[in-house]
């Protein structure tokens, strides 16, 4: 029996067809369990500039909470520690 959660493949294949998951129809803009998986998603798989432009969404949205907000600071403190920036 499959988890409630969805592969990285298979969300990546729902949202086919758009080019970019950010202006993919499929999620809501308001939905931030969506933008929440759809973040954990680029920072496992996706590149630094792709999981910016993300947190930068969700921030252009406005539907930040202060843990997404940590976690984009702590993202970035990390990635700037392993690249020596």
């Amino acid at each position: 029996m499959r988890g409630p959660f969805l592969s990285a493949r298979v969300f990546a294949t729902i949202c086919e067809g758009s080019g970019d998951l950010l202006r993919a129809p499929l999620i809501p803009p308001r939905s931030l369990k969506l933008w929440g998986l759809y973040v954990d998603l680029e920072e496992s798989l996706g590149t630094i500039e792709s999981t910016r432009a993300v947190y930068d969404r969700i921030m252009e949205l406005r539907i930040a909470t202060p843990q997404i907000v940590l976690n984009y600071a702590l993202y970035m403190q990390v990635r700037a520690r392993l690249l020596g920036w």
